[in-house]
């Protein structure tokens, strides 16, 4: 079976925040999360589905999708799924992660169950991903998840994850101050008044809760981390990718702006499978979201809606809230290949600084 190669991505980002600093709304390119929604397609998870129940799962996707664009999943036959190294016993059906990515070889079991109608539902959609796909699709740049084991997060607690969202929303606001001062490029800027500044909320889910059991599975699998007691937070952007996660009372302001950092900042590599994350399964219609358009930078030329402008602010919901409906989901055009040698500067310098951190966090790495 394949296995993640271990530890937190967030630790990883420490090395990487010095060259992917945010930039203030004029003069930079598309930050990670806007160009990541924009152009990042979610890749498939896989269901290994035994024989008999195969062609049932696959009529029932087909029913879902009839209802709006497919999601990012794909049913294997047991031959299919054994060629693949992953032999599947006659009466259960297993999720798998997508092949490859950043911090995966691919193919990890996700989740698995008996093969049912019900099943397949809540494995392809759950009340916490309609909410986190609204929210990006109405453009907040994150969505801290809190997964909450045992007892729930106390209100001082979430209190003071709304002070790291708040305390962020002034260091942006400072940087867009000092770059009033700034001399244009040449270049011709993005308009980014549609999600500038960015948006961070907070969601809450409860482990426990049968209908994200699954959404509970993947982003444990995105930490590498086995279930512990107490909360895990987990921050996801563009079109439902987590960015690794971290025990809640770990967070401090210098994991927090880490991420934040990476994630409003301006996208240096566009290759998806070069940047940190996972894909989640999340069914949206990210295609409904109008792509930004510059002069030479080939996207289409399309009108962005007026945003609010709102400074980064917390949304508390708990697993009481009721989500809108869904979207649907649909694949978009990948983006350009380009390296910058401040992406590589950021690998090299990331190996030795991630194993140092995850050693002083006393949360091992997953074996290899």
């Amino acid at each position: 079976m394949a296995r993640r190669r271990g530890g937190s991505v967030l630790a990883c980002l420490l090395a990487m925040v010095a060259v992917t600093m945010p930039c203030p709304a004029r003069g930079c390119d598309n930050p990670v999360y806007r160009y990541a929604i924009e152009r990042w397609a979610a890749d498939d998870y896989l269901l290994v589905a035994p024989a008999t129940a195969q062609a049932a799962l696959q009529q029932e996707l087909d029913k879902l999708a009839s209802r709006g664009p497919r999601a990012n999943l794909a049913v294997l036959d047991p031959a299919t799924a054994e060629a693949m190294g992953r032999p599947l016993e006659p009466d259960r059906m297993v999720l798998l992660s997508p092949a490859g990515g950043f911090d995966s070889d691919g193919l990890d079991e996700v989740w698995s169950g008996t093969p049912a109608a019900e099943s397949l539902a809540r494995i392809v959609d759950s009340p916490a991903r309609r909410e986190i796909a609204r929210r990006l699709l109405a453009g907040e740049a994150i969505v801290w998840v809190v997964v909450e084991r045992g007892q729930p997060v106390g209100d001082e607690d979430l209190k003071r994850l709304d002070a790291l969202i708040a305390d962020y929303g002034r260091k942006i606001a400072e940087m867009d101050a000092a770059a009033e001062n700034v001399l244009p490029s040449d270049e011709e800027p993005i308009d980014k008044s549609a999600f500038w500044p960015p948006r961070i909320s907070v969601l809450r889910v409860r482990a426990d809760d049968p209908e994200e059991r699954v959404l509970v599975a993947m982003l444990n699998a995105s930490a590498a981390t086995e279930e512990t007691e107490g909360a895990t937070v987990f921050p996801l952007f563009g079109r439902g990718r987590v960015l690794g996660g971290i025990a809640f009372d770990k967070l401090d302001a210098k994991e927090f702006d880490s991420a934040c950092h990476f994630l409003t900042g301006a996208c240096s590599c566009e290759v998806k499978e070069m940047n940190p994350g996972d894909d989640l399964l999340i069914v949206a219609d990210w295609e409904s979201l109008p792509k930004l358009a510059r002069a030479g930078n080939g996207a289409a030329d399309t009108e962005v809606e007026e945003g609010d402008g709102a400074a980064p602010q917390a949304v508390a919901n708990g697993p009481q809230n009721e989500p809108p409906a869904a979207a649907a989901h649909a694949p978009s055009a990948a983006g350009r290949t380009t390296f910058p040698v401040a992406f590589w500067l950021a690998a090299a310098a990331g190996g030795p600084m991630c194993p140092a951190f995850l050693a002083g966090s006393g949360r091992p790495a997953a074996s290899p």
